[in-house]
């Protein structure tokens, strides 16, 4: 049972409905526009200004009294930035049949060597990738992709070999569903996602025994499974909130900067305990309730300037663009008894 639905049970006033998402969130802005100023009419931090009203609105909205937080600074506003993101995850309207085009850009660090090179420390570069994704929404129907070239960020070395060169974009799609693969943590689909309990202290507990034994310790693979999952960009609102609300339970998960960009894209980083082998963290927008982009540390002193990391967006589109379809390789697919894929593909 949730927390708000034992405050409902405790309370006189038992007929009434929990509010919804859109109304939290309505509740949660109205709040923060009312703190933006202080009585001395002095502007304040808006984005701290939220992530604290946040937490106050989830108390009062949510029903829900958080145990103290026996966290440094870092922490404990870490707690606070994802538990104001769980308050504002919300989904558009899906209709039957629908895609989602999820967009990721990728900037990394790549190593190849020119034919000429003599030294294979002076052949890396930063490249740039984009993919795009359309996944049917209820994971029924085959997805397609996109792979667009390289793009060159950066050479850090003089005997980096050149780009490869080609079609501006390639696509493929298979005969296989999501749903047709069995999903986990690292490849959900949506059917895994619906399988995965909405209640904070299940979650937790199907997240700790799928990380038991993994790693370098539990609490970091758990900051690690919950990355790979909202990075495919397919999790729906109600188990993003609970997502979030784990994540903030991890020892260790901290703001590690409350302002970032990454490529362009701008939120809060999060990241795992200071003495983590992890060198991801999540860039989040609280008042969006979503993960906006991960970020990479690198200690690459040629790397000061740059920032290693991927990008991710979303929308939902009615079908699949008529020049992917009509230009994307088929592949014929087969799951095997240990659930690995292997695939032909046409010429």
């Amino acid at each position: 049972m949730q927390v708000t639905d034992l405050m409902h049970a405790a309370d006189p006033a038992t007929r009434v409905d929990p509010p919804t998402a859109a109304q939290r969130a309505e509740i949660l802005d109205d709040a923060v526009a009312a703190s933006d100023t202080s009585s001395a009419g002095r502007p304040r931090n808006r984005r701290l200004g939220r992530i604290a009203v946040g937490i106050a609105a989830s108390l009062v909205i949510g029903g829900a009294a958080f145990q103290s937080l026996n966290h440094d600074g870092a922490e404990a506003q870490a707690a606070e930035v994802l538990r104001t993101a769980a308050i504002h995850a919300t989904d558009p309207p899906v209709k039957p049949g629908q895609y989602w085009e999820i967009t990721q850009v990728g900037t990394w660090m790549m190593s190849s060597c020119d034919e000429a090179a003599t030294d294979e420390s002076d052949c890396d570069s930063v490249v740039r990738a984009k993919y795009l994704s359309y996944v049917e929404t209820e994971g029924l129907l085959p997805s397609w992709t996109m792979n667009f070239p390289l793009e060159l960020v950066k050479a850090l070395g003089s005997d980096a070999a050149p780009l490869p060169t080609g079609d501006s974009w390639s696509a493929e799609t298979s005969n296989l569903a999501p749903n047709d693969v069995p999903g986990g943590w690292q490849s959900p689909s949506p059917a895994w996602l619906s399988s995965l309990p909405r209640d904070t202290n299940e979650l937790r507990a199907k997240l700790a025994a799928d990380t038991k034994g993994r790693g370098r310790n539990n609490d970091d693979e758990m900051f690690v499974y919950v990355a790979d999952v909202l990075r495919s960009g397919l999790v729906p609102a109600d188990l993003r909130s609970a997502l979030f609300e784990v994540l903030a339970t991890v020892p260790g998960t901290r703001v590690v900067e409350d302002d970032v960009t990454v490529d362009g894209v701008h939120g809060v980083a999060i990241g795992p305990s200071p003495s983590s082998e992890v060198a991801t963290e999540l860039v989040i927008d609280p008042a969006a309730g979503q993960v906006m982009a991960e970020r990479e540390r690198s200690e690459d002193p040629r790397l000061i300037a740059v920032a290693l990391g991927t990008t991710y967006s979303r929308r939902l589109v009615d079908a699949v663009p008529s020049d992917v379809q009509e230009a994307a390789v088929h592949g014929n697919c087969t799951v095997q008894d240990d659930g690995a894929v292997t695939c032909t593909y046409d010429d």
